[in-house]
């Protein structure tokens, strides 16, 4: 969405379904950076009251995670599922990435989600995938 759509309530992108949704984004901040990375701006409309509510939180070093097991659990899964997904669209960003690699983190992450028959089934997929001989 370009900047100046962002207040627009018929710009493309601006409608959502009436459920939650996560965007993820990967930030890979230089080894020395500090300070401010991003600000983070979000828009939307309560479904119940008509009012439009607009809030931005900028992110700093310091509230950037290590790694995903320091984060809620299922963020940490959102992102495994993601990751598949990039992998299967052979998106350059997860060039890096395999099959086997995000069934190891599916793996580790779903220990902490017991009990998502979701969760359980998409794990089992994903070993199903990593079995599967890739085309050349």
């Amino acid at each position: 969405m370009k900047d100046e759509e962002f207040r627009s309530p018929g710009a493309k992108g601006g409608r959502r379904r009436p459920h939650g949704e996560t965007a993820l984004y990967q930030i890979k901040p230089q080894p020395d950076a500090a300070g401010r990375v991003a600000t983070v701006y979000l828009r939307w409309t309560d479904p119940e009251t008509k009012e439009t509510i607009e809030i931005k939180q900028p992110i700093e070093t310091p509230d950037l995670a290590a790694t995903f097991a320091d984060e809620l659990p299922r963020l940490w899964w959102d992102a495994v599922v993601v990751e598949f997904a990039e992998i299967l669209r052979a998106n350059p960003w997860a060039n890096d990435s395999t099959l086997a690699g995000v069934a190891e983190e599916a793996e580790r992450v779903s220990g902490k989600l017991a009990g998502d028959k979701d969760v359980a089934e998409f794990v089992e997929l994903l070993r199903k995938s990593t079995r599967i001989p890739r085309a050349e």
